[in-house]
């Protein structure tokens, strides 16, 4: 029998041998020691860029946006069918975010980008949502003669190019993210990717903020571990589930997004990332090759087996469905042991939120918000093996036919 939870959020990129080394930082500290230098030195290898390390993505999108000038009155473009604390980053510096509509792949829709832009317009962020990369060459061309810098939010698009082009590398700066459930993930982590300026105005910023203790960091190696049995051990008389249950309601683990960010607000700042998880995310960059490798083939088998379309172009960091009864799919296969994801259940997610405190407002991207009431993200996490993702369809399957 199978006990295993197949999960699309919990430790997707964490295999067996991920554990153990999280296990023995646990314990052992000084294995680590240089691993954000080395982070660091190879993300600018990759980038042929500086970059400056950051305690996650959401602080990262501020810095940068902070770096090109970004002042209160100005305008932020981003997409709608995004995240809360992207929106945060911007209302932060007392920016406004202007929301524009998406198209079928679920990224910017470039037309309607066009009609929104303004003479208070300061900066587009562009998502690549799933790893699916924007056309940069049109985006790059309607901005042309604007004062409008361009920023790439790689948290789904890291490791992918378009038209040969690294993604990261279009824009005039880039942010990434290392949280639990993206391409490559220390369980928290970012990065800013500039010009020598821009890092020089990050780097100052941060050095006023403090560093996270070891205590915090243990939390966050202890997660890793917990969570791997939480999900072995699912279905095995309830224990799993009954682990889970146990850490929300002792509330000992950390969640992914705070109290304060879901009414709009940044949450405290510290500064770079500790070698412990500079460490876990400098492995998985070494494979992230590998990685996005695995997730494509999984895309296409989920193609073929669901009759869906596959493109080659995405490095799929989640593979998305749309559904007439979204929410009830996903609780029926969580009843089955699969977790399906719900990126995004709402027009700037997650549904705890009020759209208000964000500046949205209703009817401005309707197609967004229509997809965001029929989509559910199936995993194509590298931990899993061809028999996950066999029982996945099936599970979904049973639901959508």
């Amino acid at each position: 029998m199978n006990f295993k939870a197949l999960s699309i959020s919990l430790i997707p990129n964490f295999g067996r041998k991920e554990v153990v080394e999280a296990w023995g930082l646990l314990w052992d500290k000084d294995k680590a020691l240089g691993s954000s230098e080395a982070l660091k030195e190879s993300l600018e290898n990759y980038f042929d860029r500086k970059v400056s390390l950051t305690e996650n993505g959401r602080l990262a999108m501020y810095l940068l946006l902070k770096s090109f000038g970004v002042r209160k009155g100005d305008e932020v473009l981003i997409q709608a069918f995004t995240c809360s604390v992207v929106v945060s980053a911007i209302k932060a510096l007392g920016a406004k975010p202007v929301y524009v509509d998406i198209d079928d792949g679920y990224n910017m829709d470039l037309q309607d980008f066009e009609k929104k832009i303004s003479k208070r317009s300061k900066v587009v962020v562009v998502q690549h949502s799933f790893g699916l990369p924007v056309e940069m060459d049109k985006l790059i061309e309607i901005v042309k003669g604007k004062d409008i810098k361009i920023l790439e939010d790689l948290a789904h698009g890291l490791g992918n190019s378009y038209k040969g082009k690294l993604l990261g590398k279009w824009g005039d700066g880039a942010i990434l993210s290392f949280g639990r459930d993206k391409v490559i993930s220390g369980m928290w982590g970012g990065a800013v990717v500039g010009g020598e300026e821009e890092i020089k105005r990050v780097e100052e910023e941060q050095k006023e903020w403090p560093l996270r203790d070891r205590a915090w960091v243990k939390k966050e190696l202890f997660y890793i571990i917990w969570m791997w049995m939480v999900i072995q051990s699912y279905g095995f008389f309830n224990l799993g589930k009954f682990l889970h249950w146990l850490s929300k309601r002792g509330r000992f683990l950390s969640e992914p997004i705070s109290m304060k960010e879901k009414k709009a607000e940044l949450p405290l700042k510290f500064q770079g990332m500790r070698d412990e998880l500079a460490y876990l995310v400098l492995g998985q960059f070494e494979n992230m090759e590998k990685i996005i490798k695995k997730r494509k083939e999984t895309a296409k088998y989920y193609s073929k087996e669901l009759g869906r379309s596959y493109r080659e172009e995405c490095s799929y960091l989640r593979y998305t469905i749309e559904v007439e009864n979204a929410d009830e799919v996903r609780r029926k296969t969580a009843l089955k042991g699969v977790f399906l994801g719900d990126w995004y259940d709402q027009v700037v997610a997650p549904k705890s939120i009020n759209l208000i405190d964000f500046g949205y407002k209703i009817g401005s991207c309707p197609k967004a918000e229509e997809k965001s009431k029929r989509v559910i993200n199936l995993a194509t996490n590298p931990n899993m093996g061809r028999e996950d993702f066999e029982r996945i369809v099936e599970v979904v399957k049973n639901e959508i036919n």
